[in-house]
């Protein structure tokens, strides 16, 4: 199993939105692209880390309203929160 580098978090990261081929969550596996990083991942659900992952959220699109940023971080958008692992 291949692992994320630092620099790829990092670049990943700053970019503004990430790429998901459509049809991924039936196969739970995917190829995504951002920030200049191209990477085959597997789709994992996870639940157990929704505090760091709102905070992380909030801290990089504060920029943006409320209403905007908190429809984001409902229950449903967490739901559907994958967690991308490198393949």
């Amino acid at each position: 199993m291949s692992t994320w580098t630092s620099g790829e978090l990092d670049r990943i990261g700053a970019a503004e939105e990430l790429e998901i081929a459509p049809g991924a969550q039936a196969r739970h596996e995917a190829h995504i692209e951002a920030g200049g990083v191209g990477k085959d991942v597997r789709l994992v659900e996870t639940d157990d880390r929704n505090g760091e992952i709102d905070a992380a959220y909030r801290a990089k699109y504060h920029r943006y309203a409320e209403s905007i940023v908190g429809s984001i971080l409902s229950p449903n958008a967490r739901a559907a929160t994958l967690k991308l692992v490198p393949r």
